[in-house]
C-alpha cells in the first residue's frame, strides 16, 4: 500500500498570505489476514465535513475544519487557521471496496478495509503419499 504525501505551505514569498495547501494527516497503516486498518489525525474535523472516495485504485480522504463565529459575536483574535486535510492510499484491487468502513472518534478516523478473499493469505498443507 503506498501513501500519497502532498506539500504545504501558508505563505508566499512576498510575505502575503495564500490559501493554505492541504495537510497530510498523520497516518498509520496495519495489515491484517483479512484486512487493513487505517488510521489518520484529522483534529477539528466532523464527520459530515470528511470526504472519502474510492477512485480507480486509490482512496482519497479529504477533510476541512470551520471556523465559526456565532451570530452577534465579533473575532477579536485569530490563532487558529482554518486547515484542510487530504491524504490518498494506494489499495490497488486488494481490497473490497463495497465493504469499507468509516468511523470517527476524538479527532481519529478509523477505516476498515476488507481483503478480497482471493487477497488473503492462505497456509497450504502438505500431504504426503504413500512410500
Amino acid at each position: 500500500m503506498n501513501c500519497n504525501v502532498p506539500a504545504t505551505t501558508t505563505s508566499s514569498r512576498s510575505g502575503t498570505a495564500v490559501a493554505p495547501r492541504p495537510v497530510r494527516p498523520a497516518t498509520d497503516v496495519v495489515e491484517y489476514d483479512d484486512r487493513f486498518d487505517v488510521t489518520l489525525d484529522v483534529p477539528g474535523v466532523r464527520a459530515d465535513d470528511l470526504d472519502i472516495q474510492f477512485d480507480g485504485d486509490r482512496l482519497w480522504v479529504r477533510g476541512q475544519t470551520r471556523q465559526e463565529i456565532p451570530e452577534g459575536f465579533e473575532r477579536v483574535r485569530n490563532e487558529q487557521l482554518a486547515s484542510s486535510y487530504e491524504h490518498s492510499l494506494d489499495i490497488g484491487n486488494q481490497v473490497d471496496v463495497s465493504k469499507i468502513d468509516a468511523h470517527m472518534d476524538d479527532g481519529v478516523l478509523t477505516l476498515t478495509l476488507p481483503k478480497h478473499e482471493s487477497a488473503q493469505k492462505r497456509s497450504i498443507s502438505v500431504k504426503v503419499r504413500g512410500p
